[in-house]
């Protein structure tokens, strides 16, 4: 009789590798591809590099990573506030172009958060301090996972929303983008209602991004805030 359990713990090693390897800051490419390798001699050293992270890790991002960084945050809350000023107009043109205004932000910003995936996967990060507790560690990695989730799915449920409610969307009035969906009044409005939840989220995250980087600034006294500044490169 074949045992299910030794392919079980199999998978499960592999699992952990790819974990431990992100958490340390490791390519998570090198990580996948590494699931389909034999993890035996990978885990121990990703477990030692775990340790190791806070001597070999960068000691700051680099310039293309502050760069995008600090214009998406502008263009972020740029188009928080446009959104929820843009809401108590009255119906006119100018309310109009204030959407189209707000489109075009939030699909530059589209494209922009997929740069910085590429990016973040490609080169490694600074390490978190080490004083951080396992809890704050896992928290500091949802938060991030958050953020780049809701920077995804803002954009993409705008696009879906004016899809369904029947709304062009062209790029700075020069490039027409595809509709996503066929038109549909009852589908675009609950489009818009998970559009306003959505950005009431990234709200309230991006609150405690801000809260937790000035923790780190003031309380802990560490270089978490000072190494994405742009003026350190």
């Amino acid at each position: 009789m074949v045992s299910f359990q030794p392919d079980c713990c199999h998978l499960w090693n592999k699992a952990l590798a790819i974990g431990l390897y992100i958490n340390a800051g490791e390519n998570p490419i090198v990580g996948l591809i590494t699931f389909f390798t034999d993890e035996s001699s990978f885990l121990p050293i990703v477990v030692m590099n775990e340790f190791a992270h806070s001597t070999t890790a960068a000691t700051h991002y680099s310039a293309t990573a502050k760069w995008l960084h600090w214009v998406m945050a502008v263009l972020i809350f740029g188009a928080l506030a446009m959104g929820f000023y843009m809401q108590g107009l009255p119906f006119s043109p100018g309310k109009l172009q204030w959407y189209s205004w707000h489109k075009w932000l939030g699909v530059s910003l589209f494209f922009l958060v997929l740069l910085r995936l590429l990016w973040r996967f490609t080169h490694r990060p600074p390490a978190l301090p080490g004083h951080m507790s396992g809890l704050e560690r896992l928290a500091a990695h949802l938060g991030h996972i958050a953020l780049y989730g809701l920077m995804l799915a803002i954009p993409l449920s705008g696009w879906l929303m004016s899809s369904a409610k029947g709304i062009p969307t062209v790029w700075f009035g020069v490039l027409p983008l595809p509709d996503l969906l066929s038109k549909n009044k009852e589908v675009g409005d609950a489009l818009q209602t998970l559009h306003v939840v959505l950005n009431l989220t990234l709200l309230g995250v991006l609150l405690g991004h801000v809260g937790a980087a000035l923790k780190h600034h003031f309380i802990n006294k560490d270089e978490v805030l000072i190494r994405i500044l742009p003026r350190r490169s």
